[in-house]
């Protein structure tokens, strides 16, 4: 394998990990309205740091992910589900705030996805032109 493969399959195994903790944590924000704060807790939780993990084991693409805010951006995510699955009103959770959480990830999605396809080789690169 050379370096643009083994690079690209980097980005495919943290855009996967990222998409499965995203998944895991919104779990929280459809949970029935009667299920307690202890399990959507337990669930954002379980997201967030499997998505810190993905992060961190990212390191070799250190130099996209930090100068592109991505870290940032998941922290900011991972601070705002942990607020809005601390509501003691779960219907509201499930309605208002799985909203804006919805609208954070897709947007963190696609940052991710620009920074993946903004670090592939482009033709020119390649040929050393």
């Amino acid at each position: 394998m050379n370096a643009t493969t083994d690079r690209n399959e980097l980005w495919k195994m943290l855009l996967g990990e990222l998409d499965e903790s995203l998944e895991t944590m919104a779990r929280a924000f459809t949970a029935p309205a009667n299920s307690d704060n202890k399990s959507a807790m337990a669930s954002v939780e379980a997201g967030i740091r499997r998505g810190y993990c993905a992060l961190h084991n990212g390191r070799r693409l250190a130099d996209v992910l930090e100068p592109s805010g991505l870290v940032k951006k998941w922290d900011d995510l991972a601070t705002y589900a942990m607020v809005a699955v601390s509501s003691t009103e779960s219907r509201r959770r499930s309605t208002e705030s799985a909203a804006r959480l919805s609208k954070q990830m897709m947007e963190f999605l696609i940052a991710l996805q620009r920074a993946a396809r903004e670090d592939r080789p482009t033709p020119r690169s390649l040929n050393g032109i």
